[in-house]
């Protein structure tokens, strides 16, 4: 085995500590952006924070995309220690070197670039974020008939609607989510999230918002899904859907029987699509019911849901 020098092992380490530091985590820069910087850049980032009205320069708009590209990570950096005047002329940003070590200033860098770069959000997880924190106003359905929309003085937003939704960008509905309604000049009973959910939840719940209105963009229809369900179904819920396919008996549980009508009446359209489109476990069901959603097309995925609703009223 050959050596290696102390000198040359030092500086492995120095690098290695380097680029896991640069690397962040935007997560906890996330805490920490809404402990020092949300005051000013307002907790989306955008500049509006409560102190920014009695600043004579605007805070920097860390949503601006087309502005953020033009500023290196290490730049970033370099302003949060208060090193230099990229965003603008005369600082007012605090240096943060006393109160953040380089590994906080690094995980704010990762958020400040999360917060102009827009995921593309996981509706499955957002459908169970959008059950958890939304459900009880908006509806498990998202048509704004949950259990407390009768308490509150403006009836929630039926995300069903497509013809509103469609013209509402994504960046309107995070920040909605995020901010609340007051902050957006809408119902003041939609509560903000940003404190609750993570940057990442919140894109979540926007993709599955899109899904709830999209729905009706494509309705589905049945007879174009009998030659799918015939490939990629029967083998488990059997020709006619009644969960007793040639691989059946190996499962516990058994595939739902989808003739029972029971079974149609307790699950909605959505119920079925995510249950095809990610899984049973994506629903809460068996995990060997398996994700298609990367296998067939949405308009596929919308003909089995009709399909398998048809079943039952055979």
């Amino acid at each position: 085995m050959k050596k290696i020098s102390f000198c040359a092992l030092v500086t492995t380490l120095l690098l290695c500590s380097f680029w896991s530091a640069k690397a962040g985590n935007p997560e906890e820069g996330r805490k920490l952006f809404l402990t020092f910087c949300s005051a000013c850049h307002g907790s989306d980032g955008k500049g509006d924070g409560e102190a920014s009205k009695y600043l004579e320069i605007r805070p920097q708009d860390f949503t601006d995309q087309k502005a953020m590209v033009e500023i290196s990570d290490q730049e970033i950096y370099n302003f949060i220690r208060g090193e230099n005047n990229t965003f603008h002329g005369e600082r007012f940003l605090p240096g943060f070197q006393l109160n953040l070590s380089d590994v906080q200033i690094w995980d704010l860098v990762s958020f400040i670039r999360s917060l102009h770069m827009m995921p593309a959000g996981d509706a499955i997880s957002g459908r169970k974020l959008y059950l958890t924190y939304c459900s009880s106003c908006h509806g498990r359905d998202g048509t704004g008939t949950g259990g407390a929309a009768e308490f509150l003085e403006r009836t929630p937003t039926d995300h069903t609607d497509d013809q509103r939704m469609s013209k509402m960008t994504d960046d309107e509905l995070y920040n909605i989510i995020a901010q609340g309604g007051k902050a957006a000049h809408k119902s003041k009973s939609m509560p903000p999230w940003t404190t609750t959910l993570s940057t990442r939840q919140i894109w979540d719940v926007v993709a599955f918002v899109r899904v709830l209105h999209r729905q009706f963009q494509y309705v589905g229809v049945a007879s174009n899904a009998t030659g799918t369900f015939a490939k990629y179904c029967s083998v488990c819920h059997g020709q006619n859907g009644k969960g007793n396919g040639t691989i059946a008996a190996a499962f516990t549980p058994r595939p739902a029987d989808l003739s029972d009508r029971a079974f149609a009446a307790s699950h909605s359209r959505l119920d079925i699509y995510f249950a095809i489109y990610g899984g049973g476990k994506a629903v809460g069901k068996s995990q060997y019911m398996p994700p298609w959603g990367e296998v067939l097309s949405d308009h596929e995925i919308w003909d089995l849901v009709v399909f398998v609703k048809s079943i039952s009223k055979k």
